[in-house]
């Protein structure tokens, strides 16, 4: 199990109780400021409460999403960790008057805000991007509405957890060398790394996918959930497709995206070279993916690395500088 050093967080559960019973009434604090942020005061109030409140939850939330990592059956962690999201949902039904209502007092305003004071100055670009998206942006009651299914939000990923991994059991098998082995999320691939027989790496793979390949149906339910979220979210922010809403969020275009993509498609030779190169090298009559855990230090020998200036016709040898050929 592996163990991490969360006292940058909290040196105890206490502190992280104490930290947790002194945010509750400062997002009930925040929700008193709707119909007010028109005022320079009151938006400036606002927006110290707000990052304070922030900071804490943060601190809040990385410190119990850390320690339910450590251990995803410890009951107690995971009540609590439940608790943190249930105040995140109220964060959210609290301040979802805050997008609407700042644009409602429109950008030259608030940005002479944000002009003649030192502290709200570093909230220039969140609200330039904020009037930028601003036609996705609903009204006061439709978006309390959404922040009502925040809470709904975590479902797949509860789900996906409990099948993966709360009440998934570890496989036992026994390698060729008639040793009994435990295999775990933790050490499959260590395994694999250390496993020379093939049929060996065969059965640990196997065994350390079983709980996703018994329960196949049940992963791809999970995923379709993921998929219908995303749409009712594009949808009811008036986008027209869930890329369309990934992009709009980082200011990026389609067709710097599309270019991306088409690249990676298109290169995909060196990739395909390397695997061919690997499936001889260990003499293989199907390449599968524990094939690839598997140690070839020894293929070096096999190859020739030559040094690829402008005679090279692939964009991709030249930009990485060099080409891989088997020796003859």
């Amino acid at each position: 199990m592996s163990t991490w050093n969360l006292t940058h967080f909290y040196s105890d559960l206490a502190l992280f109780e104490k930290d947790l019973a002194l945010i509750k009434p400062k997002i009930d604090e925040l929700a008193t400021f709707q119909g007010k942020l028109h005022d320079f005061e009151s938006f400036r109030s606002f927006y110290e409460l707000e990052e304070d409140v922030t900071k804490r939850f943060y601190r809040l939330f990385g410190y119990i999403h850390l320690s339910s990592d450590l251990n995803l059956k410890d009951q107690k962690v995971a009540a609590k960790k439940e608790e943190v999201l249930i105040l995140l949902s109220k964060l959210h039904q609290n301040t979802s008057f805050v997008a609407p209502e700042i644009i409602a007092i429109g950008q030259e305003k608030v940005m002479s805000f944000l002009e003649k004071d030192d502290f709200l100055r570093d909230y220039t670009f969140p609200l330039e991007k904020l009037f930028f998206q601003q036609k996705h942006v609903l009204s006061g009651d439709q978006e309390k509405i959404l922040a009502n299914f925040q809470a709904t939000r975590n479902i797949p990923t509860s789900l996906y957890q409990a099948l993966a991994i709360v009440d998934a059991k570890d496989e036992t098998v026994v390698l060729s060398n008639r040793e009994e082995v435990t295999v775990t999320q933790s050490n499959f691939r260590s395994l694999l790394t250390k496993l020379k027989d093939a049929d060996d790496r065969k059965l640990v793979f196997e065994a350390a996918f079983k709980r996703y390949y018994e329960n196949k149906t049940a992963f791809a339910a999970v995923y379709n959930l993921v998929l219908m979220q995303q749409k009712a979210n594009y949808s009811s922010r008036n986008h027209d497709s869930a890329l369309d809403a990934a992009l709009l969020s980082k200011q990026h275009t389609h067709h710097g995206f599309h270019n991306l993509k088409d690249v990676a498609y298109e290169n995909t030779h060196p990739l395909k070279r390397y695997i061919a190169l690997r499936k001889k090298h260990l003499n293989l009559k199907e390449y599968h993916t524990y094939a690839s855990f598997h140690k070839t230090r020894k293929i070096l020998k096999h190859l020739r690395i030559r040094r690829c200036r402008n005679t090279c016709s692939s964009k991709v040898y030249r930009r990485h500088g060099f080409i891989l050929r088997p020796l003859s």
